[in-house]
């Protein structure tokens, strides 16, 4: 079996062919490629490490130590001291960050609500005779209608009693 030259050139070249649209295929499947991709879902790779605040450091160790000596019994003034400065400065940090309303706007807000609410209960708001005629008790059949349905049965055992 003698296989050309021509033969061989043209299994390298379909052999690169495959390796391109492989290359091409895992590069769409992972989102790396151009665009969005297929699967945009896929996890994105974090170059570097996390940063942490010094806030966040200081206060990370100040209480894994106050766990260490509530632990061990011992609690240094100090570092109580300490604790609790690092523990203001990070509550003034999360404060200065954290956005809110203010308290007109607040107000306003409560206001047309309870304008809702009292639209509401007065729309579903029963009126007083149909609330008394919705609290009826238990039914009760009269004495005539008991002495029919108690004729009616003896009839029908009458008719399987003859069968």
């Amino acid at each position: 079996m003698s296989i050309s030259l021509q033969t061989l050139q043209e299994a390298v070249q379909i052999k690169e062919q495959i390796a391109a649209l492989e290359l091409k295929l895992e590069r769409s499947l992972r989102g790396g490629g151009g665009g969005d991709g297929p699967f945009p879902f896929t996890k994105s790779i974090r170059k570097g490490r996390r940063k942490m605040s010094a806030a966040a450091k200081a206060l990370i160790g100040a209480a894994q130590r106050a766990r260490w000596s509530k632990l061990k019994g011992t609690v240094v003034a100090a570092e109580k001291v300490a604790i609790k400065s690092v523990v203001a400065a990070e509550k003034a940090v999360v404060k200065s960050v954290k956005k809110g309303i203010s308290a007109a706007g607040r107000a306003r807000i409560a206001a047309a609500q309870k304008l809702r609410w009292s639209k509401v209960k007065k729309a579903a708001a029963p009126a007083p005779a149909v609330a008394k005629a919705a609290k009826k008790g238990k039914r009760r059949l009269s004495a005539a209608g008991r002495a029919k349905i108690i004729a009616a049965q003896k009839k029908r055992w009458a008719k399987g009693a003859k069968k």
